[in-house]
């Protein structure tokens, strides 16, 4: 709340790139070419149509609604899961507190696809997969929360992602600009990308079993077995077989 205040019209940088790119492909321009004062659009141009409402509103009417319903989802979430685990979710929000403050800040889309994919926890297993499928084609960095998901959700996932990249396939001329745009791009170590962590919240505290996860002793016994899994596959392939 605080960046709302201090920041005032420098804030939004990030909302400014969504907005601006979807203005200029309604109007038939391209959304890889934006004015100088304008970050790059980096996105794949599937994802063009799901910033077109924004677009269609002022700029001030926009940023507004899409700041004030990250916020509310946020809020949720929030209130949802400190009424589970209030302990460990003090403390993850407190981790992941700067990398929201920056998502808030910018109005990166990151921490919306996060709190979609949250929400979709409390829907079928399709809706989480569908959102976590069409999230990661967004941003590839979402591909890790697919641990957390059910084989129905992550089935699902697959599913979306590989219908992203044949879109992409199909609008090839916009995703080599896409591309293009990616391979020119300078930016700092993306720390936003850290909010992802909040969308896996209401499987790790409705689910013990999927809480393993967060242990390093989990981690350390996985290595473990793959290491040993190999060792037996090397020495199958080395030792003759033996006769009975």
């Amino acid at each position: 709340m605080a960046s709302f205040v201090v920041r005032g019209d420098a804030a939004g940088a990030d909302f400014e790139v969504y907005w601006t790119a979807a203005r200029e492909w309604l109007a038939g321009g391209d959304p890889y070419d934006l004015p100088s004062d304008v970050l790059p659009y980096v996105y794949a141009p599937w994802g063009l149509p799901l910033f077109v409402p924004w677009s269609l509103l002022p700029w001030d009417a926009a940023f507004t609604l899409w700041r004030m319903m990250t916020l509310l989802g946020l809020m949720a979430s929030l209130r949802w899961a400190a009424m589970r685990r209030p302990l460990s979710t003090a403390a993850v929000f407190a981790t992941l507190a700067i990398p929201i403050g920056i998502n808030l800040d910018t109005g990166n889309v990151t921490l919306p696809l996060a709190l979609v994919i949250f929400g979709s926890r409390f829907g079928p297993p399709w809706a989480a997969g569908v959102a976590w499928g069409a999230a990661t084609g967004l941003k590839w960095a979402t591909m890790p929360i697919g641990i957390v998901l059910g084989r129905v959700a992550r089935r699902w996932g697959l599913i979306v992602i590989a219908a992203g990249v044949i879109l992409s396939v199909l609008l090839w001329p916009m995703t080599l600009d896409q591309l293009r745009t990616i391979a020119n791009l300078e930016r700092p170590f993306p720390w936003d990308y850290f909010v992802l962590a909040w969308a896996a919240v209401p499987w790790l505290w409705t689910d013990p079993t999927r809480r393993r996860w967060l242990r390093p002793r989990t981690w350390a016994a996985r290595a473990r077995h793959w290491v040993s899994g190999r060792e037996d596959d090397r020495r199958r392939r080395i030792l003759p077989p033996t006769r009975v």
